[in-house]
């Protein structure tokens, strides 16, 4: 991305404001904070299903962010932001693993994850260049 990376890790690490752009989030909400961990609340609706989703942010700015889950509709649910410094931008990557509670959404659902994790990184870029230009 053509942004500084202490801009874009900014808006990754934004959580109280991702309903305000982050598409299905409805509500969040940072439930106890210390300097280098968070636990952040979310409330998504995608598709007519609702589910709260609470993890355990470890974060070391400007470049990584790693979440795990402490309660949600996962088996489990690990995932790390990492940002790359390149002098004039950045380079910025989301790893996700993840495992349903239940199977059929596991089955049915790997295209539709997929296509929602596009929409989620153009989210925060759009993000990105809303709060920052271009």
């Amino acid at each position: 991305m053509p942004f500084a990376i202490d801009k874009v890790f900014g808006v990754v690490n934004d959580v109280e404001h991702y309903a305000a752009f982050l598409p299905g989030c409805r509500t969040t909400k940072i439930l106890s904070h210390c300097e280098k961990v968070y636990v952040a609340e979310l409330d998504i609706a995608m598709r007519g299903v609702e589910e709260r989703i609470v993890t355990r942010n470890s974060i070391a700015p400007p470049s990584r962010l790693e979440m795990s889950l402490i309660e949600g509709p996962f088996k489990y649910l690990s995932g790390i932001w990492s940002l790359v410094d390149l002098g004039e931008g950045c380079r910025v990557s989301l790893e996700l693993d993840f495992e349903f509670k239940s199977n059929l959404l596991n089955l049915s659902s790997e295209s539709l994850i997929k296509k929602g994790v596009e929409q989620v990184v153009s989210a925060f870029v759009a993000e990105v260049r809303a709060r920052h230009g271009n």
